[in-house]
């Protein structure tokens, strides 16, 4: 069976590869021109009280993806 996983299961301090982006080619696009691309490295720094937004560090710089965005990053 495949376990498929998004970056919202990924723990506090945990490095993430990205496997796949998900979703509308609008969304998609915005996340590549975050620098979020396949293979790119991915750090979770913190969660929210409630989830969203989750902030990470991305070649280099902190950004903030909401929950919906953090859904569409397949990571391994």
């Amino acid at each position: 069976m495949l376990d498929i996983k998004n970056l919202t299961s990924a723990k506090i301090f945990e490095a993430v590869f990205v496997k796949e982006i998900i979703g509308e080619k609008a969304a998609k696009s915005r996340l590549m021109e975050l620098g979020i691309t396949k293979g790119v490295k991915i750090f979770i720094k913190r969660y929210a009280p409630f989830g969203s937004p989750i902030e990470v560090v991305v070649r280099g710089y902190n950004l903030c993806l909401d929950k919906k965005s953090a859904e569409n990053i397949l990571i391994f």
